[in-house]
């Protein structure tokens, strides 16, 4: 037992898809504010074309205790995907909650997450992926949230809290609004650069005629 993200997931992921979900994971890692260690105890998280791999960070000790790695592998051979990962609400779990999300975002319906944290636990990982990627929301009500809610099991987890829980519906409304400022910011951004980008080419132009 103990607090933990579960997953089903295909045994392999295509090289194209996997670069998009570790680009997206390394942009969003320096905004976290916290410290990993990854493969072999080694400082950082250890991010390849093949896995990913961390667990918490706890400074050097010569018997550290380090809570379960997050292992999440490219391609799945024999056992080697442990299918989950049990950060008991480390530090650490907010990066993997963040990895879990941008992975749910390529890999869609291929991916099944089972999580024990609630929307309250999810709500800074979702943040900083919407703030930084552009998504995150959609993603995580996707997911399965706090199974122990079996009373309301024929409703998706994000509306029976939006009906029982004004705490809850306000963190929703807030990632919601958060989502339309970043999409605003983004089309703003990408008509700016469009615009510039015509003009240096029209300005060229004028300049060979």
């Amino acid at each position: 037992m103990g607090y933990s993200h579960d997953w089903d997931r295909p045994r392999r992921i295509g090289k194209q898809v996997w670069r998009k979900i570790i680009s997206d994971f390394c942009k969003v890692l320096p905004h976290l504010g916290i410290k990993l260690r990854g493969k072999d105890h080694k400082l950082g998280p250890t991010v390849t074309d093949d896995i990913v791999m961390f667990t918490n960070y706890y400074p050097y000790a010569k018997r550290p205790f380090y809570p379960q790695y997050f292992y999440f592998p490219r391609v799945v051979k024999d056992d080697n995907d442990p299918g989950g990962c049990k950060t008991r609400q480390r530090q650490y779990d907010l990066a993997v909650m963040v990895f879990l999300i941008i992975a749910k975002h390529y890999l869609k319906n291929r991916l099944r997450i089972y999580s024990d944290g609630s929307i309250e636990e999810w709500y800074p990982a979702v943040k900083k992926c919407i703030t930084i990627l552009g998504y995150g929301l959609e993603e995580v009500k996707q997911m399965n949230l706090n199974e122990f809610l079996f009373s309301c099991e024929h409703l998706p987890w994000w509306q029976w809290h939006a009906v029982v829980s004004k705490k809850i519906n306000q963190l929703l409304s807030e990632l919601e609004e958060l989502k339309k400022t970043s999409q605003t910011c983004w089309e703003e951004d990408h008509e700016s650069s469009t615009s510039g980008s015509v003009a240096g080419t029209h300005a060229q132009t004028q300049q060979s005629e």
